[in-house]
Order: C-alpha cells, then structure tokens, then sequence
C-alpha cells in the first residue's frame, strides 16, 4: 500500500488513494479505551467496535513474539521496529496479537510525528497482508477511526487500511455480517469532510466498488461525491477526493462545481485537481477555457490543463469535429 500524498504541494489530479494527511500542531492526550459499543457522534474517548470474528489463530510463528515485543520497546529505534514489523507472518498467537492491539489502540504522542505514523502505517499494512488477518482486525481499526483522541493521521490511516481489510477478508467470506459492518463503517466515514478523512473513505469505497461491483452501489457513491464536491465547508483534501470520484464514475452534475474550483479554486492543488476532473467530465464547451489555462502565466496548472484538453479533444465526436 503506497503513501500518495506527502503535501498538498504534491497533491495532483493523478493521486490514488492512500495518502498521508496532514498532520495536526496539537498535542493528543493518551488515553485507555473503555469496552463498549461505538455510537455517533465521533466519541472523546475510544470505544472497542464489535465486528464478528474471523476464526481465531491458535498456533504461532516463533519470530512474532520478538516482533511484538520489539514493537513496543521504546528504547529501540525506528529502523529496527520496521524490521521486526516486516518479519510479522501467520500464524500470530493471541499473546502476540494482544500487544499489537494494544500499541494500535493506544494514543500515543509519537503519532504526531512523522516516523510514528510510518510505523503504525506499515504495521497495519503487514496486519491486512496476513491471511487471514488477526481475527478483530477489522474491530481494531473501527475504534481507531472513531476515537478522536487518536491523531488525525492515525485514524485517517485506519479508514485506508478498513478497505484493505475487506478485500482481505472478502477472500474468504464472500457474503455476510462482517462485509457488510465495514462496508457501513466505510460509508460513515465519508460523513467527515472537515479532514481528508471523508475523501479517503470515498476513494476506499470506490477502489472496492470496481473490485466487487455486485457488493457496492455506485450510484450512492457518486451522490455522496457529488455532494461532498459542493459542500463549500468542506476540507480541501476532501473536496480534491470528491473531484476525482465525480470524474472516475461521470457524475456530470458536478462539472458545474468543478468548472468553478478549476477558475477560482482557493489553492493550486484544488485548481489542479478539479482541471484533471474537467478532462472526465467536460466537453467542447470547456476547450476555451483549458486553452485560456494554457496561454496563461501559472506554469503549475497548465500540465493539468493540457491533459484534460487531450482527453477532451480525443473522443470521438470532438476529434471529427462534430
């Protein structure tokens, strides 16, 4: 799973899902997360999601004790908690799996730093890799989402990797209880445009409508896109997401939006982003503007620019001039 997003400097009409959110400049309070059942709003404090379990492991690979142990060793360094985070593999004990979870659940100050979310990053990348993955997985995952004292990266990291969980588990189960709840976490999770947190649930779900069509509805996604694209209190990476998924499914209700943000978006990526959408979406009536785009002085945009003219004037009618 690859980090697509390291600034919104580099964020362009060409991003896929997985990015790494900006971080915040506030310090986040440990906390200890109380059994219980996750209800709306976002909680202060994290409750344990129940998802149905997959069956449990009951043998282990000797190497993941030490893995585990050295994960949450302080004093050890990054390099070497990586290494011992790509030496996790099945079968995980639940010993192992119990301090694992817990370093995930746990807020942690390093969060806010840029090696600490790399770490949990990769762990949870290795974590979804396993098959099958640690039976509460998903659970851990959701609760990590909806608690909001864990950073902003963290939880934003958790709705990306929710995706890759399903498509792990979906392997085995091809219908059911569990598809269904992280299927429902998913879609809530598009509820929170005010991070990048709702435009990476978008992305998620759309990744997994292509893969499993008959499991997803298309039509609501691009609603939800649609609205989150003209949802002006919306945060910019959301708003860029929502761009990419209107001109993915052909929502053409939204080029209206997207012709605006592409003329006077706040920023260069919105700008950016909205003119890669024009290129899906528009047609001859957007050339004069793609080509005002290009006869102007903002060299930055005019990649963008002329990409979408491409796309444009490559389809059949317009390439005949008719």
């Amino acid at each position: 799973m690859t980090l697509a997003v390291a600034g919104v400097a580099t964020v362009c009409w060409l991003a896929w899902p997985y990015r790494n959110p900006p971080a915040r400049t506030t310090m986040v309070s440990p906390a200890q997360p109380p059994a219980g059942l996750a209800t709306r709003p976002l909680p202060t404090t994290a409750r344990m999601v129940p998802i149905t379990r997959l069956e449990p492991v009951v043998s282990a690979a000797p190497e993941n004790r030490k893995a585990a142990l050295v994960l949450v060793d302080g004093s050890a360094s990054h390099e070497t908690r990586i290494r011992a985070i790509e030496s996790l593999r099945m079968p995980l004990a639940e010993s192992d799996w119990k301090v694992i979870r817990n370093f995930l659940l746990k807020p942690d100050g390093l969060d806010r730093t840029q090696l600490g979310q790399v770490r949990k990053n990769e762990l949870m990348d290795a974590l979804c890799a396993l098959s099958p993955p640690p039976a509460d997985l998903g659970a851990v995952l959701a609760t990590i989402y909806r608690n909001s004292q864990q950073h902003e990266v963290t939880r934003d990291y958790a709705v990306q990797h929710l995706a890759a969980y399903y498509e792990q588990v979906s392997q085995q189960l091809k219908s059911g209880a569990l598809l269904q709840t992280v299927q429902d976490f998913l879609w809530e999770a598009t509820g929170e445009t005010g991070t990048s947190i709702g435009g990476t649930a978008l992305l998620g779900l759309e990744r997994l409508s292509v893969e499993y069509p008959a499991q997803f509805n298309r039509g609501k996604l691009g609603m939800q896109a649609l609205q989150m694209a003209e949802d002006g209190s919306a945060g910019e990476l959301a708003r860029i997401s929502a761009y990419q998924i209107c001109g993915r499914l052909g929502v053409a209700d939204a080029l209206p939006t997207v012709l605006e943000a592409a003329r006077n978006g706040g920023t260069l990526p919105v700008r950016i982003s909205a003119l890669g959408t024009l290129g899906q979406l528009g047609g001859a009536e957007q050339v004069p503007f793609l080509e005002t785009v290009l006869a102007g002085s903002e060299e930055r945009l005019k990649p963008a620019a002329q990409h979408a003219l491409d796309q444009i004037t490559a389809r059949p009618k317009l390439a005949l001039g008719q």
